[in-house]
């Protein structure tokens, strides 16, 4: 109910050293989906989220997937989807990553990942 959900992963904080972008290749239905990461920033005692749409994705091939590139100077800084005036996303102390859905409609939705690389 609510139209959100998501899916997170806790990180080391080496995964994505030297890194500059996301690369994944996903089959997705017609909502929006976006990434979420987070850093050790911090507004108050609120960790910032870092995040971005994957509405951008191109179109899919015959399989029906689509591999979309995501840099981090992409990424707007939030707290609870509020937007907020941070500092960039610092991928070298990336602490989570995550997918989500947060459009408010409350029904079925469907996004397959197949695989997410972090890119030099």
């Amino acid at each position: 109910g609510g139209g959100f959900t998501s899916v997170r992963l806790a990180l080391d904080g080496s995964e994505l050293d030297d890194t500059e972008r996301i690369e994944m290749r996903v089959r997705a239905d017609t909502r929006t989906y976006g990434l979420t990461f987070e850093d050790d920033s911090l507004a108050g005692r609120r960790a910032i989220s870092h995040n971005a749409d994957l509405d951008a994705a191109p179109p899919p091939d015959a399989d029906g997937w689509s591999t979309i590139t995501l840099r981090y100077d992409q990424l707007r800084p939030s707290v609870f989807g509020q937007p907020i005036d941070a500092e960039p996303f610092e991928p070298n102390k990336a602490r989570e990553i995550g997918i989500i859905i947060g459009d408010g409609i409350d029904g079925k939705f469907a996004l397959v990942v197949d695989w997410i690389d972090a890119c030099r």
